[in-house]
């Protein structure tokens, strides 16, 4: 080693180039670098959703749920099976191993599937899909008074022109339910016609098709024959042959019915401030980039709100908030440290010496990204994060190394050269062992399973890669700069305030920390013992603290969040109308908060920027989602909004599940306590459901008790008699 370090020294145009390459190299990966949001994940889920239109949950449990769990069983590659019974509807998550290839097992679980040949009449055609990991880049209300229809029509616009951008695949409009054709018929045209309904029914269903006939051959070319008379529209269906008699009279659709294009009576509706709007979402997948996509929506919208009055494109959620604010920290993190480097070491050792050790940050972080390809790492909120750890890691041996070399220079009078070697060479074994204690802390992060492993590895990799770099940079680049640097040199003259700060840290050295180091660990073995009671002591009560609850022990911490969701699922069979009153007196509790904390505050501005409800999927089903200003602003935690939020909001005892406050928290890593029951009698389980969730109510700190038990609406069976 020592010969290496030696030969940088002797060559330092060779040490420039080096160190110009990484940085170009560097920089380059840098550009090419894709930013999303969270770490790229893997495929973890396949989803089988079945839709069973009109059965209650037990019906969809016995004639579709338990069909597919059975066929699914057996199959290698799938750790675990989640199925929900719903009304209307059956859904099954397929949970992949860690090994599992989902192209292969998404094949296996069709097979599976379609080998159920006794499904109930009525059940549609399951949906099979990977669960794509992607992460929301925006979304925005189309806010306006015209017709829904209308507002409709161009979301459908705005989606052709968002997807045209390259690299934007994922773009879903929400909040509208499902459209279609009404035909809306005339009881005395019928009665006069003598036409049954079901003489309708095949007539619509005979001629609204489109087919293929095969081909016509000719001598010189082949022609399909296909007949295409699909309608889309209820202008579509009107000229509809219904009837034809021998006479060549013609009964259409138009003459008995009226077709009319409406939305179907669906509980799916979104609101902004009360107003009914129509939400559009994109998200980016993993092989997209974030941020391009991000710019690109906000220059969109901008052009939009310019060109048309009367609608507005309002922005709800800017999925990069997050990792623009943890950028912009890396950034003003580096800056500081390269400042205070600079100054502390300017003061306390040498200008020159501070110089080196200062670029040292930057070209640590730029020379990182040359090993990215390694990985597959990304830009995102959980790199970064590593990066701002690393800040302090990577500065400290640069420091021990440039201040040991400055020791060899001016206390031992050593030329530059021999200083620079010596200097460096003294500190490999100790800074080499600091640095692999330190990697192997973090390498543990690349062993965690699922998706804790994807996120913490990033951080773990972030750390490594730049102390690798970071080692490098202080072994041999740069001695070979201290070297040849003025600093070295005996004639250098430190300035007056150089010299005042040299001389109080020698005082400090010498009055302070050398007299209470020696009588701590040199002077007796009664001080040493003393001193080893102390630490001992020390590591005991944070131990203690933590064992006895004064210090909480969680997995993930909760995060502030700029925004929550207020979740309400009333007994099936609820009304949409009743769970809307609902969803408003708690937007109105909302708004009560809000009022409250503004006439507190001293400039008077509102704390909640907006509101939205949402309805849906189910009658009995809804959301309130609550969005405030920046957390910086509005000085007060999301937490506690969300506790004054639940005073403040009338209590609805019939609701079966009502939680306040869940943020990206709980979408990532799951509720903070989650039980699950199994067993084969359905009456004890819901036993010992209601006796679990009384036991938990009894604990203060537990609130916002729910379970997925559901029963399905109420219905009545009808029996002919004989």
């Amino acid at each position: 080693m020592r010969n290496i370090i030696k030969f940088f020294i002797q060559y330092p145009t060779l040490v420039n180039l080096f160190v110009f390459m990484l940085v170009g190299v560097g920089l380059m990966q840098l550009a090419n670098t894709q930013s999303t949001n969270f770490p790229k994940a893997k495929i973890r889920f396949i989803d089988i959703s079945v839709p069973y239109p009109g059965a209650s949950p037990s019906e969809v449990e016995e004639g579709i749920i338990d069909k597919i769990e059975d066929n699914l069983e057996g199959i290698d590659g799938i750790d675990r099976v989640t199925s929900t019974a719903k009304q209307n509807n059956g859904s099954i998550a397929v949970e992949l191993e860690e090994y599992a290839d989902p192209n292969n097992l998404l094949v296996e679980v069709r097979n599976a599937v379609d080998r159920v040949n006794n499904f109930p009449r009525g059940v549609e055609p399951a949906i099979i899909e990977k669960r794509e990991p992607k992460d929301l880049t925006m979304s925005f209300a189309i806010v306006s008074d015209l017709p829904l229809q209308t507002i409709k029509d161009y979301a459908e616009i705005i989606k052709d022109d968002l997807m045209s951008q390259p690299g934007l695949s994922q773009v879903v409009i929400g909040g509208l339910p499902v459209e279609e054709i009404e035909v809306r018929l005339r009881e005395q045209q019928i009665k006069a016609f003598n036409i049954s309904m079901a003489e309708i029914r095949a007539a619509i269903a005979n001629a609204n098709l489109e087919t293929f006939g095969g081909n016509l051959d000719t001598q010189e070319s082949i022609i399909s024959i296909k007949a295409n008379e699909k309608g889309y529209f209820a202008r579509d269906l009107e000229h509809i042959i219904v009837r034809a008699d021998a006479d060549g009279n013609l009964i259409r659709l138009k003459d008995i019915a009226e077709p009319v294009d409406q939305f179907a009576d669906s509980p799916v509706a979104r609101y902004y401030e009360g107003k009914q709007t129509v939400v559009v979402e994109v998200h980016t997948l993993n092989s997209e980039d974030i941020l391009v996509n991000t710019e690109f929506i906000k220059a969109y919208m901008d052009q939009f709100n310019l060109e048309h009055k009367g609608i507005q494109l309002m922005a709800l959620e800017d999925g990069t908030v997050n990792l623009m604010s943890r950028l912009s920290t890396m950034i003003e993190s580096g800056i500081v440290g390269i400042i205070l480097v600079l100054i502390v070491l300017a003061l306390f050792l040498d200008r020159y010496l501070a110089t080196w050790v200062a670029l040292k940050i930057p070209v640590a972080i730029i020379g990182m990204f040359v090993m990215i390809d390694m990985y597959g790492m990304t830009i995102n909120v959980v790199s970064l994060f590593g990066f701002i750890l690393v800040l302090g890691i990577l500065v400290d041996d640069g420091v021990v190394i440039g201040e040991n070399i400055y020791r060899h220079a001016k206390e031992k009078g050593k030329a530059p050269f021999k200083a620079a070697l010596d200097g460096v060479s003294e500190m490999v074994t100790p800074i080499l062992i600091s640095i692999a204690t330190t990697a192997a802390a973090f390498s543990l992060f690349f062993f965690l399973p699922t998706m804790a492993g994807e996120f913490f590895g990033e951080v773990a990799f972030v750390v490594i890669a730049v102390l690798v770099v970071a080692i490098l940079e202080s072994f041999f680049v740069l001695p070979a700069h201290l070297a040849h640097s003025k600093g070295l040199k005996k004639d250098v003259k430190l300035s007056k305030l150089e010299r005042w700060a040299t001389g109080l840290m020698d005082w400090i050295r010498d009055n302070l920390y050398l007299p209470v180091f020696k009588r701590s660990f040199m002077q007796g073995n009664a001080s040493k013992l003393i001193t080893g009671v102390i630490f001992v002591l020390l590591l005991a009560g944070s131990l203690a603290m933590v064992g006895t609850g004064l210090v909480n022990f969680t997995f993930f911490p909760n995060i502030d969040d700029d925004a929550f969701f207020i979740e309400l699922e009333m007994p099936p069979g609820t009304p949409v109308e009743v769970t809307k009153v609902k969803l408003d007196n708690i937007s109105r509790a909302v708004e009560e908060v809000n009022h409250r904390y503004q006439s507190q505050r001293t400039d008077g501005r509102e704390i909640v920027r907006f509101v939205e409800e949402i309805t849906g999927p189910l009658d009995n089903q809804g959301k309130v989602k609550v969005t405030f200003i920046s957390g910086e602003t509005r000085g007060i935690s999301s937490f506690q909004l969300s506790k004054d939020i639940r005073e403040a909001a009338p209590s609805i005892p019939e609701a079966r599940r009502l939680i306040y406050g869940l943020g990206a928290t709980s979408s990532l890593f799951g509720l903070p306590i989650s039980f699950s029951l199994k067993g084969s009698n359905l009456e004890e389980l819901r036993g010992a459901k209601e006796a679990l969730k009384v036991g938990m109510a009894t604990n203060p700190g537990i609130s916002d008790i729910s379970d997925t038990d559901t029963n399905g609406a109420r219905e009545v069976l009808i029996s002919l008699k004989t």
